[in-house]
């Protein structure tokens, strides 16, 4: 594979709801995220097509903060998306379908298979590198059946760390919404 072969640029449905613009720091750490080779995820989420909350998060801190969830939950997720999903068949079959338009990625729950369309809320995910997404293993939805299944698997020590992140994020308490697994 040649190197920055999955690398395209940074679709506008990843841009700032805020700004139009594609996200320029870290959300926790304020790290300039259009650094050279800086690695960070978005996650937005959405009721229809209203956004209800978005952030950009620079690897570190997702790496910091995937640490303070507990590894009971840690492996309750991993367990989940082992038991229903083949990520190395789903990319596979995004890439014979939809090549690297990340619209039709996110077009369909990558857990329930169910249209986005068809869903009341749900939330994407991207990594990203400097002016790049990275598709590959990125980017993909979750539709709000799959996130209640997860969230249902989360420890009491879990969903108050991601309370306290989204309190930090956006002054609101949204634990059972904001992920970064």
């Amino acid at each position: 594979m040649e190197p920055f072969e999955d690398f395209c640029p940074i679709p506008e449905m990843f841009y700032s709801f805020e700004t139009g613009e594609p996200f320029q720091t870290c959300n926790l750490c304020g790290k300039d995220l259009m650094e050279d080779r800086e690695n960070y995820l978005i996650e937005k989420a959405f009721k229809k097509d209203e956004t209800l909350f978005e952030y950009a998060m620079c690897w570190e801190c997702r790496e910091k903060m995937r640490g303070e969830i507990s590894q009971q939950s840690m492996r309750l997720i991993d367990n989940y998306f082992d038991e229903h999903v083949s990520l190395i068949d789903w990319r596979k079959n995004c890439l014979e379908s939809h090549g690297y338009s990340a619209e039709g990625w996110l077009s369909h729950c990558l857990v329930k298979g169910t249209s986005i369309d068809e869903t009341e809320d749900y939330q994407i995910f991207g990594h990203f590198v400097d002016h790049n997404i990275d598709f590959s293993g990125f980017p993909y939805a979750l539709s709000d059946a799959a996130m209640e299944d997860l969230v249902n698997l989360l420890s009491d020590k879990t969903l108050g760390f991601l309370n306290d992140t989204s309190n930090k994020l956006f002054g609101l308490d949204l634990g059972r919404r904001i992920t970064i697994f």
